[in-house]
């Protein structure tokens, strides 16, 4: 009882310290709290997983476009996100309030296994078949599913998608992947390859009650050092510190960063660390491979195949989205014709580029002035 009762002052004080309520909120409660209006939607997938998503209408300011039909922007969350990582900064620093309030007509996607993604029409989540995927299936069946949704609700033919890991901090080859996850990669893919081929996949890196608790209310904010090992342990895998990350803001930051995905998608990024390619799922043999895909290896996605208007936003410090990788395995595939912008950012690091207090100005004010001119001129 005593140890108990130790456990709960502790426990109190913990919850006590966290002075930012947001990293107890939903993604749709955090848009309110900030005094925005929020909907939430549930999209099925054509292979049965349901995925929220979340919606912006309008803004606190009244934008150009009057009662006039106003761009679409779609935003992305990158890998083991959610789609709260567009609104957990103060709302002129994030670009969900900003796109908003310029305003368009803004929603946030997100992708099975995620924390908005654990329903499916058939699978519990209990079961390892709920956890066979990766970033194919979400190229595949999550993006398509949700853009189609958007497109029919907004009754338009077009919309602005903005991806992290593409277009901001765009990811193609991670052959030059730098720190902790490079690390992982590295030392543990033997292991982690047999752990998914003989047990099955599963959830990994969920955010849950029990990981807000300890980080968000816990580590990060104990006195002297708390949020100083919290900054290091983000630079260890976004890149170094940049003096763009508002610290004060970590426990809700990581309150919903990692967001959860699945043990089979973390295989398929460390498989492309060793191989160096862009390439579908690798099943472990070629009698699956072909199965799977009419070939004993897993095929490469051809990124000349791209033929929207593409802005590429990318740094110096980013240690997922290496300048190398950029230079070599995406920039050299991409048609030319359609890559509009190229932009390569000093001092940013991978997760400036969602976080940093200059992505305000030098990326968001950009975009928002891009779409504006696109808007006028093809509409």
């Amino acid at each position: 009882m005593l140890v108990f009762g130790l456990f709960l002052s502790v426990f109190v004080a913990m919850v006590a310290a966290s002075s930012d309520p947001e990293a107890h909120m939903t993604t749709a409660e955090i848009i309110n709290h900030w005094g925005y209006p929020a909907e939430t939607f549930h999209v099925s997938t054509e292979d049965g997983y349901i995925i929220e998503l979340h919606h912006i209408p309008y803004g606190k300011k009244k934008g150009p476009y009057g009662n006039k039909t106003r761009p679409v922007v779609f935003l992305q969350h990158g890998f083991d996100g959610a789609s709260a990582n567009w609104v957990v900064n103060l709302p002129e620093q994030s670009a969900g309030f900003m796109f908003a309030d310029a305003g368009y007509d803004v929603w946030l996607g997100n992708v099975r296994g995620n924390t908005y993604g654990k329903s499916h029409k058939e699978l519990s989540t209990w079961r390892s078949r709920f956890w066979e995927y990766s970033f194919d299936e979400h190229a595949k069946y999550d993006l398509p599913a949700m853009i189609d949704f958007v497109l029919n609700r907004t009754r338009q033919e077009q919309l602005y998608f903005i991806r992290k890991h593409f277009a901001l901090a765009p990811v193609a080859t991670i052959k030059y992947m730098k720190g902790l996850f490079a690390f992982f990669a590295h030392y543990f893919y033997t292991a982690w390859q047999k752990k998914v081929t003989h047990l099955g996949s599963s959830d990994f890196l969920p955010s849950s009650w029990l990981t807000k608790v300890t980080v968000a209310d816990g580590v990060c904010v104990l006195p002297l050092l708390g949020g100083a090992a919290c900054a290091q342990f983000l630079y260890s895998f976004a890149g170094p510190n940049t003096n763009q990350l508002n610290e004060t803001r970590l426990p809700v930051y990581l309150a919903h960063l990692p967001a959860g995905t699945s043990s089979q998608n973390m295989l398929h990024w460390f498989q492309m660390v060793h191989s160096g390619k862009t390439q579908k799922y690798d099943y472990g043999s070629a009698a699956f491979n072909e199965q799977h895909y009419g070939s004993p290896i897993p095929p490469e996605y051809n990124i000349s195949k791209v033929n929207i208007d593409t802005y590429l936003f990318w740094g110096d410090k980013d240690y997922l989205a290496d300048p190398q990788d950029v230079k070599q395995g995406l920039l050299p595939y991409l048609n030319p014709q359609i890559l509009k912008g190229n932009t390569h950012f000093k001092r940013f690091n991978h997760m400036d580029f969602i976080w940093g207090l200059r992505a305000t100005k030098k990326i968001y004010k950009s975009i928002i002035a891009t779409i504006q001119e696109d808007w006028k001129t093809n509409t």
